[in-house]
């Protein structure tokens, strides 16, 4: 790929320099990115979106190899796994060279853009299910003593109508659920927008498993793409349908966490916004 004529360049290679984990007596090393680009080359330790590291033994690095070298291979019967995983990191690197190199020109540098991409490889969903975590974990901690703490996971309270109800009935002040419900509706619109645009045909494989793509990244949420079509999404939907139990969000929330936290079609700009500023906490 060209940017300005200078040549992306990716070639995927297993890091034996690095020690390796050991797994029923294989030695799994990690996978990395040797990255050239306007006459300069760096490595880059290949993530998954969940911000884990992508490790391999010689045996499976080779089948990796084969199945990424293809490119038109048919992944839809394929689980998301680390051959997805290294297409949609050339993606991905591809992508944010070209957006990083049209802002920088000639100031572009790997220092700057390595920092930047560990971020923009994000699964935003998951980002987002982390800042709502911790924020209903931040609320128990301040509004519940220590043993009745301990009772509640904060994946129950999103997942379970009756640990929902429960919680929300010992916290008792309204005004300690005001945070939450910000990162609340924002993540249930959310959830709902990206599940509506994997199961579209372009990045829909049989039997529901996901295709390469970058999208659904931080990185296609700043570029733009995301940002513009969740906005357009969540104005159209009508307010019964955003909130209907059985839609694409109640795969991750009760019936009583997203009646509690009901999503406004009006506020699909206000939503976005919410998202970009989370996005910023990002560490």
């Amino acid at each position: 790929m060209k940017v300005d004529e200078r040549t992306v360049s990716i070639t995927f290679f297993l890091n034996k320099r690095m020690k390796p984990s050991v797994h029923n007596n294989e030695d799994w090393y990690p996978i990395y990115a040797r990255l050239h680009f306007s006459g300069n080359n760096t490595k880059l330790k290949v993530f998954d979106r969940r911000n884990r590291g992508v490790y391999a033994t010689e045996k499976v690095f080779d089948d990796l190899l084969f199945f990424y070298q293809k490119k038109d291979f048919d992944t839809s019967h394929l689980e998301y796994g680390p051959g997805i995983v290294l297409l949609e990191n050339e993606e991905l690197i591809v992508k944010t060279v070209e957006y990083e190199w049209d802002k920088k020109k000639d100031d572009f540098n790997f220092k700057d853009y390595t920092k930047k991409l560990r971020i923009w490889q994000r699964d935003l969903q998951n980002v987002l299910s982390g800042f709502l975590l911790d924020e209903i974990s931040r609320i128990s901690q301040k509004k519940l003593d220590f043993n009745t703490y301990r009772r509640f996971e904060a994946d129950s309270i999103l997942g379970n109508d009756s640990d929902f109800i429960e919680w929300k009935s010992l916290i008792k002040n309204e005004e300690a659920l005001v945070g939450l419900r910000e990162i609340a509706e924002i993540s249930i619109a959310y959830f709902q927008f990206i599940e509506n645009l994997f199961y579209q045909r372009e990045y829909r494989a049989r039997d529901l498993f996901r295709k390469a793509t970058y999208r659904g990244t931080v990185f296609s949420w700043i570029e733009g793409i995301d940002r513009n079509e969740f906005v357009s999404y969540i104005k159209k939907m009508p307010n019964s349908d955003l909130n209907k139990y059985g839609n694409a969000a109640s795969k991750y929330f009760c019936k009583s966490f997203m009646e509690y936290f009901r999503v406004k079609s009006s506020s699909a700009e206000v939503y976005a916004r919410g998202i970009q500023q989370y996005i910023e906490k990002i560490e």
